[in-house]
C-alpha cells in the first residue's frame, strides 16, 4: 500500500499531467489484465496499441497515415523478434 501512495500514484498522476493515457488499476496486485489491455499479465507488448502509435508517427505532412495493415503487422513482428532476442542475450 505504501508502495502504491508514495510512488505508483505520484508517478501515474504526473504522466497524467503530462497527456499520458493512464490506466491506474489502484492498491494491490491486478487481477484482471483486459483492464489494462492485455490479454494476460505475461504480454509485455500491446499490440494494438502499439500499432496505432506507429500509425500515428507515420504521417504524410498533411497528416494522412499511410501504412497498411500488413505493413503494421510486419513491423510489429519485428519488435516482437528483437524484443525475443534481447531478452535471450539477458539470461
Amino acid at each position: 500500500m505504501a508502495e502504491y501512495i508514495n510512488v505508483e500514484k505520484p508517478f501515474l498522476d504526473k504522466l497524467r499531467q503530462l497527456c499520458w493515457t493512464v490506466i491506474d488499476q489502484g492498491i494491490g496486485v491486478p487481477q484482471e489484465p483486459k483492464k489494462s489491455l492485455r490479454e494476460n499479465f505475461k504480454q509485455v507488448l500491446l499490440p494494438n496499441e502499439f500499432k496505432k502509435a506507429i500509425k500515428k508517427i507515420n504521417t504524410t505532412p498533411d497528416s494522412r497515415e499511410w501504412l497498411t495493415d500488413k505493413q503494421l503487422d510486419e513491423i510489429l513482428l519485428k519488435f516482437k523478434t528483437l524484443q525475443a532476442k534481447a531478452c535471450t542475450r539477458s539470461q
